[in-house]
Parts: structure tokens; C-alpha cells; sequence
């Protein structure tokens, strides 16, 4: 379930304007592998805990805002 959580959210921010996860991965400081590993089923919960936290914080900072990020 929570691999579904930082799915949405990537899939939200490449249709918001990013060209790749490659570019979500620089912009939000998160390692490109740790965020290839965050949208895995199989990673550990730890992960993807840091990887939603740290698109969440980079998207607050941003004012992305995240409301629609649930319907995607």
C-alpha cells in the first residue's frame, strides 16, 4: 500500500511538469536508485518513508500543491 502512496506522488509531479524521475530524484535530493527503489513493491518501509517525506517537504517549499496528488 505504501509503494502506492509515493507512486501517486511521482506520477503527480512528472504530469505537473518534471521530464523524468531522474529530474524528481535531483530537485528533491533523493538518490535516483532510492527513488527507482521507493516505487518497488518489495523495498523496505523505511524507504519509502524518506522518500515521500522528502517529495512532500520539496513540494511544501515549492508550493506544489499536493490536493490533487491523490486523484492522479
Amino acid at each position: 500500500m505504501e509503494h502506492l502512496i509515493i507512486q501517486r506522488l511521482v506520477q503527480y509531479l512528472l504530469l505537473s511538469g518534471f521530464p523524468s524521475k531522474k529530474a524528481i530524484a535531483l530537485q528533491t535530493g533523493i538518490p535516483y536508485r532510492t527513488l527507482l527503489n521507493a516505487c518497488d513493491q518489495e523495498s523496505s518501509l523505511r524507504i519509502k518513508a524518506k522518500a515521500t517525506e522528502q517529495i512532500i517537504r520539496y513540494c511544501i517549499r515549492q508550493r506544489i500543491p499536493l490536493v490533487n496528488a491523490i486523484d492522479v
